[in-house]
């Protein structure tokens, strides 16, 4: 009968762990992007919706402004979630348009002109 091999050999797994670092090393930066890429995103979706409900409140209550808190107190759009740490309390929405600036933690600033 022959003898079979029952285990790697030394140059077999350093080629291993050299292929598995590899791939690490192309994967992990590929994600952390994709994820950078993802919280701008949603946080630029929760500024158009802010955007949105604060235009809506203005035209119905025939003001000037209105501001984030209340929005969600008038029940015009639900509490945004914090993606990334940002905070959305002092955005204010005016009638004549403007720009908001929400401070991303994980990247630049978004900015969104309406």
């Amino acid at each position: 009968m022959k003898n079979f091999r029952k285990a790697f050999s030394l140059i077999e797994l350093i080629l291993i762990v050299i292929i598995v670092g590899l791939v690490g090393a192309v994967c992990v930066p590929t994600m952390v992007k994709i994820r950078k890429i993802a919280r701008e995103n949603a946080i630029e979706m929760n500024v158009k919706d802010i955007i949105s409900a604060g235009k809506r409140y203005n035209i119905e209550k025939d003001t000037k402004s209105v501001d984030y808190k209340t929005l969600v107190e008038s029940k015009y759009i639900k509490e945004c979630k914090s993606v990334g740490g940002e905070s959305y309390d002092a955005i204010r929405i005016e009638n004549a348009g403007g720009k908001i600036v929400v401070d991303n933690p994980f990247g630049d600033k978004i900015e969104k002109e309406y």
